[in-house]
């Protein structure tokens, strides 16, 4: 299938290509959108989930194994309310701890460490602004639109009441230097990105002016498309992406060039 091209003259220029394979119940097909690089330029977010966790005295880097299981051994052997409420301290969190050390004044640090959780599910928002020269381009324009539209939605599996919905395609999302043909390479100074969900898509018809064609075609479209990967990425999975060593990553100098 020839892609959905524009400009109509994208050939020998730096490009971003959109391609799924919709295996709808209802419809199948292969979608290959290849539109310039995004206004705007490029955003990536790579990032992690963190939380803050009290280890009390469990967390006190000064203190022996040994010294730690003592002082928990010690709370069944201790009498005496002072004792206990003492050992305590080190134990209950939040309001039942300041309550306990009102008395004397005194706390025990909680010696609070930062725990990762997770990493960042990753998303991509590509924006353009699409204005035809002439028929032929606004006829892309409008099957570029429509192609993106109707992926967002799922479809329903069954023929009558909608029972069961498949989940809307994947997509793939490459940068590339098109020399035209099948000679397109993807930009290897750029990040990779793993498949993905086209979340959100908006469309925004003749934004600068109420000015249409003669036969009602727009004079300008301008998109914005909202991507998201279908899972969380590990290192190993983002190293993979790139094509480098796992084991090596791409931590480190470059190699040297030539003068």
């Amino acid at each position: 299938m020839q892609p959905l091209k524009y400009p109509t003259d994208l050939d020998n220029a730096f490009v971003t290509s959109f391609s799924c394979t919709d295996n709808a119940t209802n419809t199948k097909s292969e979608v290959n959108i290849l539109l310039p690089m995004p206004n705007g330029g490029l955003a990536f977010a790579d990032g992690g989930q963190y939380s803050e966790v009290d280890l009390g005295f469990l967390g006190a880097n000064q203190l022996s194994e040994e010294s730690k299981e003592g002082i928990l051994k010690r709370i069944g052997t201790t009498t005496g309310d002072a004792g206990i409420k003492s050992i305590l301290l080190n134990t209950i969190p939040g309001a039942g701890k300041a309550k306990l050390a009102s008395g004397n004044k005194t706390l025990l640090a909680p010696n609070t460490n930062t725990s990762f959780t997770n990493n960042t599910v990753r998303s991509f928002t590509f924006a353009y602004k699409l204005s035809p020269r002439n028929l032929g381009e606004s006829n892309v324009i409008k099957a570029i639109d429509d192609a993106f539209r109707e992926l967002t939605y799922a479809s329903n599996m069954s023929q009558a009441a909608k029972v069961l919905l498949q989940f809307p395609p994947t997509w793939r999302i490459r940068f590339l230097s098109n020399k035209g043909g099948d000679s397109a390479s993807e930009n290897d100074y750029l990040p990779k990105i793993a498949d993905c969900y086209l979340t959100s898509y908006n469309s925004n018809f003749n934004a600068s002016g109420n000015l249409y064609h003669a036969d009602g075609q727009p004079t300008e479209v301008d998109i914005s498309l909202t991507f998201q990967e279908t899972r969380v990425q590990t290192r190993e999975d983002i190293n993979a992406l790139s094509g480098r060593n796992q084991t090596t990553s791409g931590i480190g100098a470059p190699a040297p060039t030539a003068n």
